[in-house]
């Protein structure tokens, strides 16, 4: 659920204006079409319903960010309709973003930074398995080329198809169009583990001028001649002309792996060495700005120059000396407790600093060293299964040191967890909890923005023993915060704050944005239950800061991307 923001409001009452002294043009609903869309996409539906007029001008605003699942069971039928049918001639020249994705690609309500789009060859959501529409068979890429090449105001497109490779005659197509258009790679998949150095379609994306952030997970990499894919993916790395955006997971699964023998590791070098470019003349680079690399010791692989880099994502080990090819690094995520001080003490003054995991080696000290830099800090631990070692808070004599430390901090988000134990019984949280805890904020004398996140009650959950006729299952844990208990909530931080002084934005969460349990039938019941149970709600000012406008969300994003979100939204740009 989104409200809509005050500037639309503001549209909404001026062009009501227009409307009741009949002054309203052509332009003004033009106007008013455009910026509905950005804050509202269903809303553009319910216009269409107005008069011909608003139809005419609606229309088009369907078609603007199109999403295209090509394992829909319709979708060759629906593209040869926006090409061929005459009643559809408008598209070609509404399209400004595409997405390409498959079944099994991420919910296509999360692209474009929240904003929804038409969505070709959509699944019947309907259906047990969600695939009772699927097609069947190879997907004819012709039919998307010969839409991009009928557009006229296309400006970036996504690919996001799970475990299908990026064709050739989609990169050609994206190439031949008279504009630059932005192409954002969210799932790289080779044709096999073992494709040579000499790949047209991966040369093609290597050195494409389009390509602006690439994103990948790999699984087990091995060095041996028939694992390639590591030395692919750093190519594209340090080569792509304008790449800006590039994260790299790793993972390993099972508990038996077998070790390479030398032979093979020497064989793979050499195959590997083929992948440097040495005889290929040298591009000028624009320089990756984000950077994300999750799992093993990746900074060690040859991704380039780095010294653009100015916000990181890292989970593995991190050695200290490595900061100093990151001179421009400002926005650091550290994921894991890989001695945490001795890290901070050697990275560049921070202006923002995320720690997740950080109840181990890590000390409040260390934050003085990034004074007066840091603007914004985030502590979080994940909330546990177990009663007897739940997640560690921050205490009062922690925040007060933090803002005695960091007084120039403008957001800040922590972890404040309710007591609990078997025997919790109320059905509603009380602001008197923490009551204290929300009057240190008050410390904090530049804070504008901060996210509070509860816990949902989990160790609570999965230790009580169910009846199988329990209906109130669902139920146990931490009672579910309200827009009531948020706003009370709000009014304890903002007491006796100046009006110069007061929160800007409140987050208030209960669970994890994301949490590493796989999927299928043998994933503890608990992460089932956390995925139905968690929401947060957003708290801003209302108009002339009397009013709040209170939304509640049932899906939690990952706030942890929250730097990394406005990062690659910047790329929308050409």
């Amino acid at each position: 659920m989104a409200t809509l923001n005050e500037h639309i409001i503001d549209e909404i009452f001026s062009f009501v204006g227009l409307l009741l002294n009949n002054l309203l043009t052509t332009s003004h609903v033009t106007r008013f079409h455009k910026q509905v869309h950005e804050s509202s996409f269903p809303t553009i539906k319910v216009l269409l319903l107005v008069n011909r007029t608003f139809y005419d001008i609606a229309r088009p605003y369907l078609y603007r960010y199109i999403a295209i699942n090509i394992t829909g069971k319709d979708i060759v039928e629906e593209i040869n309709s926006l090409l061929y049918d005459p009643s559809y001639s408008f598209v070609a020249t509404s399209i400004h973003e595409l997405r390409i994705e498959s079944s099994l690609s991420p919910p296509v309500q999360n692209i474009w930074s929240g904003r929804r789009g038409k969505i070709l060859g959509a699944l019947d959501k309907n259906h047990p398995s969600g695939h009772a529409r699927s097609r069947k068979g190879p997907f004819d890429w012709t039919l998307i080329s010969a839409l991009i090449s009928k557009t006229t105001q296309l400006r970036s497109i996504t690919f996001a198809c799970i475990r299908t490779s990026l064709p050739l005659s989609l990169l050609q197509s994206i190439h031949d169009y008279p504009t630059v258009i932005a192409l954002h790679v969210t799932s790289w998949w080779r044709a096999s583990p073992d494709v040579d150095h000499t790949d047209p379609i991966e040369l093609a994306l290597t050195f494409s001028p389009s390509l602006r952030s690439f994103r990948t997970i790999i699984y087990d990499p091995m060095q041996e001649p028939t694992d390639l894919r590591l030395p692919a993916i750093a190519r594209i790395a340090r080569s792509a002309p304008k790449l800006e955006t590039f994260a790299l997971e790793v993972g390993y699964g099972g508990c038996v792996h077998e070790m390479e023998t030398s032979d093979e590791i020497e064989a793979y070098k050499a195959l590997a060495a083929k992948f440097e470019d040495r005889k290929r003349p040298k591009l000028e680079t624009r320089g990756i700005r984000n950077l994300m690399l999750h799992g093993g010791n990746l900074l060690s692989i040859n991704l380039g120059d780095l010294s653009h880099v100015s916000t990181l994502d890292y989970r593995g080990n991190l050695s200290p000396d490595m900061f100093k090819s990151l001179p421009a690094l400002v926005n650091l995520t550290l994921r894991g407790d890989f001695g945490i001080n001795t890290i901070l003490m050697a990275c560049p003054p921070l202006q923002s600093l995320k720690i997740t995991r950080w109840r181990d080696n890590f000390s409040l000290d260390v934050l003085g060293t990034h004074h007066p830099s840091l603007k914004a800090l985030s502590l979080h631990e994940v909330e546990t299964s177990s009663l007897s070692n739940p997640r560690p808070t921050l205490q009062h004599e922690d925040l007060l040191r933090i803002a005695s430390q960091n007084a120039h901090l403008q957001a800040l988000s922590i972890d404040i967890d309710f007591a609990e134990d078997l025997g919790f019984t109320s059905d509603h949280l009380s602001v008197d909890s923490h009551i204290g805890t929300y009057s240190i904020f008050r410390s904090f004398r530049k804070l504008q923005k901060l996210h509070l996140n509860f816990n949902l009650g989990i160790a609570t959950y999965a230790n009580r023993r169910f009846s199988p006729y329990d209906t109130k299952r669902q139920d146990i844990g931490i009672p579910r915060a309200t827009p009531d208990f948020v706003r009370e909530v709000w009014h304890e931080l903002n007491h006796c704050r100046s009006p110069s002084e007061k929160l800007v934005e409140l987050r208030l969460s209960q669970g994890e944005a994301g949490r590493s349990g796989g999927a299928g039938p043998r994933r503890v019941a608990w992460v089932t239950w956390e995925e139905r149970s968690h929401h947060w709600f957003l708290v801003t000012r209302g108009d002339g800061g009397l009013d709040l406008n209170i939304t509640n969300y049932t899906t939690i994003p990952d706030f942890e991307y929250d730097v990394w979100r406005k990062c690659a939204d910047s790329l929308q740009e050409v």
